[in-house]
């Protein structure tokens, strides 16, 4: 037979366990949301599970809205910008999936049982070069971008670019954002 003393133990390890419970449900609720959020170029913020087609055309779409309500856009420079924005979503999502694959890679050589320094260095010199791709198409479509607007919209231009800049500069490094251990999609 169950004592009260014991009972009332059994009552507070349930409610602690079932606080517990919400308490993840809650977590995972939000950083599903959070996730999902766009940043200011339109681009979504979350891993690099289920790229397809139609999400990557819709991303376009968010980022070239953007920059239209922003910088004020005529229809022909929308057509332009809606391009860009589609072809630097695609092919910035697919580094982004090779950096997370490159980083799962050096977590597990590094926490293999005999690590191999020259792999590590392969790994990290193929990751900086994506890093250099990355930052190359940034440019490529910055330049794009600027080729279709008119001086006041340059301006304009000049200040989001610096703005999503110095943000970035601004991010401190979260845990599992880097290493893909939480659902956050790292640079």
């Amino acid at each position: 037979m169950i004592t009260e003393k014991k009972y009332r133990i059994l009552v507070w390890l349930v409610v602690i366990l079932f606080a517990m419970n919400l308490a993840t449900v809650g977590s995972l609720v939000y950083h599903a949301r959070k996730t999902k959020a766009v940043s200011p170029a339109g681009t979504e913020q979350k891993s690099a599970e289920g790229s397809g087609v139609a999400e990557s055309a819709a991303k376009a779409e968010q980022g070239a809205s953007f920059f239209r309500e922003r910088l004020d856009l005529t229809h022909e420079q929308m057509n332009v910008f809606r391009e860009a924005n589609q072809d630097y979503n695609r092919k910035t999502n697919r580094i982004a999936r090779d950096l997370d694959l490159l980083r799962v890679d050096m977590v597990r050589e590094m926490t293999g049982p005999q690590p191999d320094t020259l792999r590590l260095n392969g790994i990290n010199r193929t990751i900086g070069e994506r890093h250099e791709e990355l930052k190359r198409l940034t440019a490529e479509f910055y330049l794009r971008m600027r080729e279709v607007c008119n001086e006041n919209q340059k301006e304009k231009l000049n200040a989001i670019f610096m703005e999503m800049v110095q943000r970035e500069g601004d991010e401190p490094v979260q845990q599992g954002r880097r290493m893909r251990w939480g659902r956050q999609r790292g640079d």
